[in-house]
This record gives structure tokens, C-alpha cells and sequence, in this order.
């Protein structure tokens, strides 16, 4: 059954926005193009007390730390500040520990970085611990270093592709679509690798780091949520059913992006 919007993430994660949606008449389906694979031992977070500050990416890497150190009897010390780079992923914190957490009204990595230096001072610019994917994006590490910030990177979890033939029937089912929202720049890629049907797509992005994805693959229609909530998610969403763009240049061929070789930088 044909849709307007198609959802590149697990249902659990968009419930509250398919609510919203439907009530504004807007029908759609969370289908989600990659999953998470968790790749950390306990034993890489030996000795935490030394580090000032720990920042979580995503819920992903809150869930599976909590879980571990859950597991293990670990507690992160209470002097330690914890940081996030979006809202969902702060509550995601104060939920699975029970900690407050500093969040950078812009939710990106260059804007974490500076709250983490200006939360630390010059004299405490060192002792973080960044918990994330395995390839993290958004500029944390680049500006962290021009701040003086030393990080040390733990790997929380790869992220890898669906396997595409069991996809592409999912996605039969409620095609065609007449946008798609994406939350994270590896959902852009997957979607470009895996998706079988020809859609000159317009899309719903979460954050300037995945709208930036969407221009570097050729999606050239495209919206920026004003935030990762479920109500301005909705309003871009709308914003774009609005003023679609169902021209054939509205993207660029897999094939054409895959002979490039984008998808591997």
C-alpha cells in the first residue's frame, strides 16, 4: 500500500512520530535500513575515574554502555560529567543513569565540542571520553582537537547494512513513497546502496550532518528539521509534502554515485 512518507529507522524510535502523522492525515512506515552490531568490552572502560568528562553519541551508545556496565556492577564516578549531542540522547542518559546532562542547543558534534571545553575550562581541557559508533561524523573530534580537547574514542557499536533482497520486499509493500526521512548520515548511504526502486526522492533530514549527506549524494530536495523532536520532525515533513519536488534531477543515480565511489569516503 502506497505511502507518504517512509521512516528509515525501528518503529520503537518514530512511534510518537507515526502518532502525530496520523492524526495530521499523513501515512507512513518505519522501516529500517541498517542495524547495530555492539563491539565493546567491558574492559575498555577500565580506569573511567581519570576522564572528566564522558559524551555519548546516540541512544544506541547509552543503551549499550548502561546494559554493560548493568552487567558488570560498574558506576561511572559522580564527579564525572556526562554529555550529549542531542536531546533524545540526553534523556536517553538521565533515564538509563539517572544523571543530568549538558546538551548543545545545536545538535552536532562541533557545537558539543565547544560546550564540553567551555563546561571544563582551559586548565581541565583533557580527560574525555567519546562513546559512539564505530565511524563517528558531525566534527566532534576535528574541533576537539583545535580546542586543545583530548579525547579518547571507544567504539560503542558498527553500524551495518539489512540485508538488502529482505529490504527491498519490506519496502515493496509500501511503495511507492513520496518522501523519506532520514536521521543519520549512515541512512543516507545505506539507502543509496540497498534501495532498488526509482524514486527521485524528497527528503526530511535530523541534523546539518545528515542534510550534508543528502547534498554529497545528490538529493538536492530537501528539508532540515528544526530539532530531533517528534513535533518539528512532523512540521518538516509537512513543510515538505508541501513543496515537493518530483523532478528526475531531484537525485542522482546509484549507479552513477556508486562508479564515483562516494559511498566509501
Amino acid at each position: 500500500m502506497p505511502i507518504d512518507v517512509l521512516l528509515t529507522r525501528n518503529n520503537d524510535r518514530v512511534a510518537d512520530l507515526v502518532n502525530k502523522l496520523g492524526n495530521l492525515g499523513i501515512s507512513s512506515a518505519a522501516i529500517p535500513l541498517t542495524e547495530s552490531v555492539p563491539i565493546m568490552h567491558f574492559e575498555s572502560l577500565v580506569n573511567p575515574s581519570k576522564y572528566r568528562v564522558v559524551a555519548f553519541s546516540s541512544v544506541i551508545a547509552v543503551n549499550i554502555v548502561a546494559d554493560t556496565c548493568k552487567e558488570n556492577g560498574f558506576e561511572f564516578s559522580e564527579s564525572c560529567i556526562f554529555a550529549s549531542v542531542g536531546s533524545a540522547t540526553a534523556e536517553a542518559v538521565r533515564t538509563r543513569f539517572s544523571r543530568e546532562v549538558i546538551c548543545p542547543k545545536t545538535p552536532d558534534g562541533v557545537s558539543l565540542a565547544h560546550l564540553v571545553y567551555e563546561t571544563i575550562g582551559d586548565q581541565e581541557a583533557g580527560g574525555v571520553i567519546w562513546l559512539g559508533a564505530e565511524s563517528p561524523s558531525g566534527g566532534f573530534f576535528e574541533t576537539s582537537e583545535t580546542l586543545g580537547l583530548n579525547v579518547k574514542k571507544i567504539p560503542i557499536y558498527r553500524t551495518v547494512d539489512r540485508k538488502a533482497d529482505l529490504l527491498n520486499r519490506e519496502l515493496n509493500k509500501v511503495h511507492p513513497w513520496k518522501a523519506v526521512f532520514f536521521a543519520a548520515p549512515s541512512q543516507v548511504r545505506a539507502y543509496v546502496r540497498l534501495v532498488d526502486f526509482e524514486c527521485w526522492e524528497n527528503a526530511v533530514a535530523i541534523g546539518k550532518t545528515t542534510g550534508a549527506e543528502l547534498s554529497r549524494l545528490g538529493f538536492f530536495n530537501y528539508v532540515i528539521s528544526k530539532s530531533p523532536k517528534a513535533g518539528d520532525v512532523a512540521d518538516a515533513i509537512v513543510k515538505m509534502l508541501e513543496n515537493m519536488c518530483n523532478s528526475p534531477q531531484s537525485v542522482l543515480s546509484s549507479e552513477r554515485i556508486m562508479d564515483k565511489g562516494e559511498l566509501n569516503r
